[in-house]
């Protein structure tokens, strides 16, 4: 694996409010990759939300055996499942509490081909205060082997642990490998720990793929802390 990381101390506008990441590149045996958060006031220039659902729906459809993902690789699903993600997505930029963060890489020519979508947690009652949730992570399949999803989740996770305790993520059953690999635990309702949570989570995300062809994750970033899911067993299941 080939991969060179330059760092940029130029300041600029960020997505996120709070937690920002200064640009950096990445050289790989295909060239340059530059990557800078996605501004808030750059998505109503041209097709950006567009062309950021095409990226992700595209590799979300080359990395799974779920039916929904797969139907946007026919024609006539294009349009139907990508408008469905601009409709996902926009609103969290709209009510951004100042977590938001989009990290995408560009190669030479600014097409996408790397990005990462995180902000707080709001799917549990009070999760948002102390869980980080990664929303979505592709890297384009020409790109793949260089490291690159591995950069990007460990960018997120340093800029956010200060900030929350814990990081939260739905991951694809046959990616389950890489985010042990990063340190994440399974969760599972056979953990009586975590049965309130995951039941919760499961039934808000109704045909997000849970669980045949998603698993849930978790990973702690201040280790000293309580775990978010039993804080909130305590405060809100009271268990």
């Amino acid at each position: 694996m080939y991969m060179k990381i330059q760092q940029y101390n130029n300041q600029q506008s960020f997505t996120s409010r709070f937690n920002p990441v200064k640009p950096f590149q990445i050289d790989t045996k295909l060239g340059k990759l530059n990557f800078s958060e996605i501004k808030v006031k750059d998505l109503p220039k041209g097709n950006l939300l567009d062309e950021i659902a095409d990226f992700f729906c595209t590799n979300f459809a080359s990395f799974t055996n779920d039916p929904y993902w797969l139907a946007y690789r026919s024609k006539k699903n294009k349009d139907y499942i990508r408008n469905g993600f601009v409709s996902y997505i926009k609103p969290k930029f709209k009510y951004d509490d100042g977590n938001f963060t989009m990290l995408a890489g560009r190669d030479e020519k600014g097409k996408l081909r790397a990005a990462c979508i995180s902000y707080s947690f709001d799917q549990v009652p009070l999760a948002s205060s102390n869980t980080l949730y990664v929303d979505s992570l592709a890297v384009d399949k020409k790109f793949r082997g260089y490291g690159l999803g591995k950069t990007l989740l460990e960018k997120t996770l340093d800029i956010n642990k200060n900030t929350f305790t814990d990081v939260f993520l739905k991951g694809e059953v046959k990616a389950a490998g890489f985010y042990e690999k990063m340190g994440f635990e399974k969760m599972t309702p056979d953990n009586p720990r975590q049965k309130q949570v995951v039941d919760v989570i499961a039934a808000h995300g109704d045909g997000d793929g849970y669980p045949d062809y998603v698993h849930f994750f978790t990973k702690r970033l201040q280790q000293d802390k309580p775990l978010w899911y039993e804080v909130i067993n305590k405060l809100v299941f009271r268990h």
